[in-house]
């Protein structure tokens, strides 16, 4: 539990800093739903493939 939060400071940290550099908001959000996708559907593939099998 601990781990999520401190992730999410992270990530709006990051967002804070992007937004600040004159990031446009609507990308940011992009990026965001692209690395999350990213980081995502590869344990959605393993997680998927292991269920199968058994």
């Amino acid at each position: 539990m601990v781990l999520v939060q401190v992730l999410t400071v992270v990530t709006m940290l990051l967002s804070k800093v992007a937004l600040n550099s004159g990031m446009h908001p609507l990308v940011l959000l992009v990026y965001r739903n692209l690395a999350a996708a990213a980081f995502v559907f590869p344990l959605a593939v393993v997680f998927e493939s292991i269920l199968v099998i058994y």
